[in-house]
Formats: structure tokens, C-alpha cells, sequence
């Protein structure tokens, strides 16, 4: 049975190999489109909620049980 580490090694050395293929700014841009479609797809609540919005600070400490 591989060890963890090879098996780390063998996906580490898939994705070299994928990015000196495909280039890495290609590359850099497809990660950075896929964020950004799974962002979107969690709507509002993934960037939090807006500190000058009246009623988005659920307390008025940083932490809620700072109250």
C-alpha cells in the first residue's frame, strides 16, 4: 500500500505537470474563476456581513460575547 506522502507526491507532480501544459497564467486564471463561481454560488453570506449596513453587526464588539 502507497504511503501518504507518495501518494501526495504523485497528485503534487499531476499538477506540475497539468500547469507546464496548460501554462501557468492559464492556469492561475482557471483557479481564480472557479473561486470565483463558488463565492457567488454561496451568495452574500460567504464575504460576510457589512459592518455599515444597519443591523449587519450582530454585537457591538468584535465577537458577539463581547456585548
Amino acid at each position: 500500500m502507497p504511503r501518504f506522502s507518495d501518494d501526495m507526491n504523485d497528485t503534487l507532480r499531476d499538477f506540475a505537470e497539468d500547469a507546464e501544459a496548460m501554462g501557468f497564467d492559464e492556469l492561475v486564471k482557471q483557479i481564480e474563476d472557479e473561486e470565483d463561481d463558488m463565492m457567488l454560488a454561496l451568495g452574500p453570506r460567504a464575504y460576510g456581513p457589512d459592518a455599515d449596513d444597519e443591523g449587519g453587526n450582530d454585537s457591538d464588539g468584535l465577537f458577539y460575547w463581547e456585548r
